[in-house]
């Protein structure tokens, strides 16, 4: 694969390149395209750890790299920026080449169905719409003054 120039938008992402026949070549893919956000931990040359993130193609070509950094605390934070972003779920790939959800790795995320809401269809229809509407607080502080007026009486 020669260079390829990526553009990533809230929609998806463009691939350009130039084929090794001379053609130039655009592709487009939305972000549901991609199976995730994928970690990828490496020891470099000098012995230090380095972590690369991308999102993750079935096609190993179609991969698109979007960090390499030496820092985990930064890569952590770019790695689940990139998963808010784009909506995609956090992926690790281990050593030897297989990617894994993170929620299997950590097992403690448990993601079910949500429950039923209490309220049922019948007491909803017996007020109205408007008591069941709560308003949203606000986040200033108020300061009240309670007080009693005293009126001094000549007897």
């Amino acid at each position: 694969m020669g260079a390829a120039s990526v553009s990533i938008s809230e929609t998806g992402i463009v691939m350009r390149r130039v084929l090794p026949c001379g053609l130039p070549m655009s592709i487009a893919l939305p972000l549901r395209a991609f199976d995730g956000v994928a970690a990828r931990i490496s020891e470099t040359r000098g012995g230090d750890i380095a972590v690369s993130l991308e999102l993750l193609h079935k096609d190993a070509e179609m991969c698109v790299p979007l960090l390499v950094s030496n820092g985990l605390e930064e890569a952590a934070a770019d790695w689940h920026a990139w998963c808010k972003t784009t909506g995609l779920p956090m992926v690790m790939i281990d050593l030897d080449g297989v990617a894994k959800p993170v929620e299997n790795l950590l097992g403690q995320l448990n993601v079910s169905e949500p429950k039923e809401r209490r309220r049922s269809m019948t007491l909803r229809r017996r007020r109205p719409r408007i008591f069941m509407k709560r308003k949203v607080g606000e986040g200033e502080m108020r300061m009240r003054i309670h007080g009693r007026e005293i009126i001094s009486h000549e007897d």
